[in-house]
């Protein structure tokens, strides 16, 4: 089974979001709330990617 674009962007997305949060973990710059702001981001980031928008 061919793989299809859309997995190919899915593995590339949960790749990066894993090193977006790893990097959290290994950099203690600013504690938790650094470590929260990424992990946010990186949840937000995922959203995008699967067709949802960010609403203000």
């Amino acid at each position: 089974m061919k793989p299809s674009q859309h997995d190919g962007k899915r593995f590339i997305l949960e790749k990066s979001v894993y090193l977006l949060i790893k990097k959290t973990a290994v950099s203690q710059h600013d504690g938790a709330n650094v470590a929260r702001w990424q992990v946010s981001e990186a949840i937000v980031i995922r959203w995008n990617a699967m067709g949802y928008e960010r609403k203000a």
